[in-house]
């Protein structure tokens, strides 16, 4: 198991397990930290949505920053439950993990923020599915969408989603997106 560390917030510094499974790939800090200095501090209120939650890292971040509520979307049991282990070792209360494909979540709920970080194997392949998914989600009027994909690979075609931000690091790209009004 690898372990991950929680940059700031009320479990900043904390540490959480990773799966040592190559399909995955958690998310750094350094590109993690990016992500949420460009979110900004305004976190209080908001819902976040982690679909490919893996080690529940970003939707963790998210809470340790304030938002008032994270659903974290995960279909690998293995990997749910090392999702709940970090969870009961924060005393996180505020989350609720789905057991369920990400491309075939739905919810009533009106989330503020998305994140998207699918195993970077299937990214390709899964395109055209996860651009209806995140096309048809409940969003509220100012949403953002981070999305993490292979670096060299093709954005996201959206239709409800203009790019704000794009930016690469060592074998990822980053977008960030906005809700159309």
């Amino acid at each position: 198991m690898s372990i991950l560390k929680i940059i700031s917030g009320q479990y900043g510094g904390r540490k959480i397990k990773t799966s040592d499974n190559e399909a995955f790939h958690p998310m750094g800090e350094r590109v993690r930290g990016a992500i949420f200095n460009f979110l900004g501090n305004d976190w209080e209120g908001k819902i976040a949505l982690d679909l490919f939650a893996g080690s529940g890292a970003l939707g963790i971040e998210s809470l340790s920053r304030g938002a008032k509520k994270a659903i974290l979307v995960e279909k690998n049991a293995k990997v749910i439950e090392i999702l709940r282990n970090n969870l009961a070792s924060l005393g996180v209360d505020n989350a609720k993990i789905v057991k369920y494909d990400a491309l075939d979540f739905t919810s009533i709920e009106r989330f503020d923020v998305v994140f998207v970080d699918p195993p970077y194997e299937i990214y390709d392949g899964i395109c055209e599915k996860l651009s209806e998914k995140l096309d048809t989600l409940a969003v509220q009027k100012r949403a953002v969408l981070v999305v993490s994909r292979p670096k060299k690979s093709v954005a996201l075609k959206l239709a409800n989603w203009k790019i704000e931000k794009s930016r690469d690091y060592a074998d990822a790209t980053v977008d960030v997106f906005d809700a159309k009004a």
